[in-house]
Parts: C-alpha cells; structure tokens; sequence
C-alpha cells in the first residue's frame, strides 16, 4: 500500500496521484522534520499534519531546503524530488493533502 497526494484548488482542477511507498512517505517526514522549523514552518506543518495551503509556499521552501539541506539517503532524495516534481510550483489557493 502506498501513499497518494490530493491538489486541490488550482485553475487546473483537482488532481489525485501517487506518491510513495510508506516508508518513503516516513522517511520524507523525517527529513521534513529535521528542517529548522523557523526558516521551513510549511514543512513541519506538512509533516504533523499531512497538509498544507498555499502549495506556493510549501514549494518556494521545500526547493531552498532541498537545496540548501538535500537529505542524504538516496531513496530519501528521490522522494522529495517526486513531491517537489508533482506540486510544481504551486498556487496561492491550492492545498496538497497527504493519503494514504
């Protein structure tokens, strides 16, 4: 059983895809976590929460701490790679919500 990601409230309409197994889901949170909550809120919101609005936002900070702080397991930075690749970057309306 995997894990899915909702976008909903873009001008391009809904969309519900696939993301990742559940241990790349738990791995994924635990690099979120590890993010400094001041600089990255959107990410420990994402992680405690498993949502978050505006995908804007969450993309513009997730892309810096990828940058800045990329995790170094492998498996981990393909996973953050595929999320970053599926919300783009984002809209000021649209919320991402993590299923599983």
């Amino acid at each position: 059983m995997g894990v899915n990601i909702r976008l909903v409230g873009s001008e391009m309409g809904p969309h519900f895809t696939e993301f990742c197994t559940n241990g790349g889901y738990s791995a994924f949170c635990d690099w979120l976590d590890s993010l400094p909550e001041d600089r990255f809120p959107s990410a420990r919101v994402l992680s405690d929460e498993g949502e978050f609005k505006p995908t804007d936002v969450l993309a513009e900070q997730l892309e810096e701490a990828f940058e800045e702080m990329p995790p170094d397991d492998p498996d981990v930075l393909h996973v953050v790679d595929t999320f970053l690749s599926l919300i783009g970057i984002g809209y000021p309306n649209e919320t991402v919500t993590i299923e599983s």
